[in-house]
């Protein structure tokens, strides 16, 4: 059985020479900058929560321990998915 109380890790794929990926946990308020592994990718490790992603744009966000690995499209010309 997984551990419900764990985090998650967040990648994927962002507009590259724009701001970096910021996570906000919509209720208390904290932020998370995701990590740059290459020129447009990034991972970030995150607790369960609501989160608003910003890079340029705000979307909002929703992720749950019980899966460990999300995908997150976050490159202005592309539509923003998470599996």
């Amino acid at each position: 059985m997984q551990d419900l109380s764990g985090s998650a890790v967040v990648r994927g794929i962002a507009d590259s020479g724009k701001e970096p990926v910021i996570f906000r946990d919509q209720k208390t308020g904290h932020t998370v900058c995701a990590t740059t592994i290459h020129e447009r990718t990034f991972r970030a490790l995150l607790p369960q929560g609501r989160y608003d992603v910003h890079q340029g744009r705000t979307h909002n966000l929703t992720y749950s321990s019980y899966r460990s690995v999300y995908d997150v499209e976050m490159r202005h010309d592309r539509a923003l998915t998470s599996r």
